[in-house]
C-alpha cells in the first residue's frame, strides 16, 4: 500500500550519498563533446553548494568531488581530440546546434592563446565542451594543457560551489519570510521560465498558445506548493478553511442513500483514477499502433509521472482523512488522487484530441465540459467527506501541473528529433 514509504524514510541519505555520484559524474561528462552539451553539469554543481549549505552534503567534499570531475572529464576530451581529430567534431557538430564559425574562432584562439583558451573555454557554456578537444585536436603540448585545465577546472568548481553556497545563504533568510515551498516554486518558475525563452529563441519549437500553457503551469506550481506549504506549517490559513468546508458539507450533504449521495458516489466512482488510467493506458496502446510517438510518449509521461508524484507527496505528508467519510480508505489524504487524475483526463483530452477541432464553437463547448467534469470529481470527494479542501485543491494543482509541463516537453522533443532527422536527411 505505501510503495514510497521505504524511499521517503531513507530520502536524506539517498540525496547525500547519491548526490556525490551525481555530481562527479556530471562534472566529468560535461567535459565531453556531444555529450556535455546536453548535461546540466553546471547547473548540478551550483545546487551542490547550496545542498553544502543547508548542510545536506559536505562542502569539502563536493568542491573536490566537482574539480577532479572537471578535471578528469576535459582529459578523456583531450585524449579523444588528439585521436580523432576534427573530423570528429564537424561530424558531430549539427547535432549540438553549433556553427562552423564558433569552432574557427575557437581553433584560431588555441593557436594564439593556448592558456586563456583552456581557462576561458570552461566559464564559457558553448566553448565548455569543445575547448579541451580542440587542443588535443590542434596537437596541444600535454603538460602546457595539464596545468591549464588543472587551473580552469578548480576555479570553475570553486566559483560554481561558492554561487550556490551563497544563494544557499539568502535561502534561509527568504524561506522565513516566504516559507521553504512557496520559495522553492518560485525558483523553479524562474528556471521554467527561462528554459522556456532560452529554447524557444534557439530552435523556435513554441507558439503563441504555448504561453497560455506555460501561464498555466506556473499557476498550477505556485498552488501545488503552496498547499504543501500550508499543509506542513503548524497554523495556515488553509487549516481553517479546512474545518470550515468540512463542517458546512457535513451539515448541508444529504443523507445516505438519497438521490444527490448517489450522483455524487456514481462521480467518484465511474471518474476514479482507475478509470483514467485504464482509458489512458488504452489510449496509448492505440497510439502507439497508429505510430503517433508524439501523443504516445505524452500520455505515458502524464500519466506515470501524476500517479507516482501524488503518491510520492502522500507518503512525505502522511495527513489523515477527514472522520466520517462515507467510504473508509486505507491511504493518506493529501493530496487527492481523484483530484490529480481528473486534472490530467482534462488536460490530456484539450491537447491531444480537443484543440484539433476546426469549429471555434465545437471546440470552445468541449473544453469547458471538460474542465467542468473534471471539477466535479474534487467536489464529490468533498460532498463525500472523504477529503479535505486543501487535498483536493492540491492534487489537482499537482495533476495540471505535471501534465501541461509533459506538453511542452514532449512538443520540444518531437522538435529536435525533426530537426536532427532533416540535418540527416540533409546530410546524406
Amino acid at each position: 500500500m505505501h510503495l514510497f514509504a521505504p524511499f521517503i524514510h531513507h530520502l536524506e541519505s539517498i540525496v547525500a550519498h547519491g548526490g556525490y555520484a551525481v555530481i562527479f559524474i556530471t562534472s566529468i561528462l560535461e567535459g565531453l563533446p556531444l555529450i556535455g552539451s546536453v548535461v546540466p553539469g553546471h547547473t548540478i554543481i551550483i545546487l551542490a553548494g547550496f545542498m553544502a549549505k543547508i548542510g545536506v552534503l559536505s562542502l569539502p567534499a563536493v568542491l573536490m568531488l566537482g574539480g577532479f570531475g572537471a578535471i578528469l572529464g576535459d582529459g578523456i576530451a583531450f585524449c579523444l581530440g588528439r585521436k580523432y581529430g576534427f573530423g570528429f567534431l564537424e561530424r558531430v557538430s549539427r547535432y549540438l546546434s553549433i556553427r562552423e564559425s564558433h569552432i574557427e574562432k575557437a581553433k584560431q584562439l588555441v593557436a594564439k592563446h593556448t592558456g586563456k583558451a583552456i581557462i576561458f573555454g570552461r566559464f564559457n557554456p558553448l566553448t565548455r565542451t569543445l575547448m579541451p578537444f580542440i587542443v588535443g585536436a590542434s596537437g596541444g603540448h600535454a603538460g602546457k594543457f595539464w596545468l591549464y585545465d588543472i587551473i580552469a577546472g578548480v576555479s570553475w568548481a570553486v566559483s560554481s560551489v561558492l554561487i550556490g553556497y551563497v544563494f544557499g545563504a539568502g535561502y534561509h533568510a527568504a524561506a522565513g519570510v516566504m516559507g521553504k515551498f512557496v520559495l522553492a516554486g518560485f525558483i523553479i518558475a524562474l528556471i521554467m521560465i527561462w528554459a522556456y525563452s532560452f529554447i524557444n529563441k534557439r530552435w523556435h519549437v513554441f507558439v503563441k498558445y504555448d504561453l497560455f500553457t506555460l501561464g498555466l503551469m506556473l499557476v498550477s506550481l505556485y498552488v501545488s506548493f503552496k498547499m504543501i506549504q500550508d499543509t506542513v506549517s503548524a497554523h495556515s490559513f488553509m487549516e481553517q478553511l479546512d474545518l470550515a468546508v468540512n463542517v458546512w458539507m457535513s451539515a448541508h450533504a444529504a443523507p445516505a442513500g438519497s438521490l444527490m449521495t448517489g450522483i455524487m458516489s456514481f462521480i467518484t466512482n465511474a471518474l476514479s483514477p482507475v478509470t483514467f488510467a485504464l482509458l489512458g493506458i488504452i489510449a496509448t496502446g492505440i497510439y502507439f499502433l497508429k505510430r503517433n510517438y508524439k501523443d504516445f510518449a505524452f500520455l505515458i509521461l502524464s500519466l506515470g509521472g501524476t500517479m507516482g508524484w501524488i503518491g510520492f507527496i502522500k507518503e512525505l505528508v502522511m495527513r489523515v482523512r477527514p472522520e466520517g467519510g462515507a467510504t473508509l480508505y486505507s491511504d493518506f489524504s493529501f493530496p487527492s488522487l481523484h483530484a490529480g487524475m481528473a486534472a490530467f483526463g482534462c488536460v490530456a483530452l484539450i491537447y491531444v484530441c480537443f484543440i484539433h477541432i476546426k469549429n471555434h464553437h465545437a471546440r470552445e463547448a468541449a473544453i469547458a465540459a471538460a474542465v467542468i467534469i473534471s471539477f466535479l470529481v474534487p467536489l464529490s470527494r468533498l460532498y463525500l467527506n472523504v477529503h479535505w479542501l486543501s487535498d483536493v485543491v492540491a492534487g489537482y494543482a499537482i495533476g495540471v501541473l505535471w501534465t501541461t509541463l509533459m506538453v511542452l516537453f514532449v512538443k520540444y522533443m518531437a522538435a529536435i528529433l525533426r530537426l536532427e532527422k532533416r540535418l540527416e536527411e540533409k546530410g546524406d
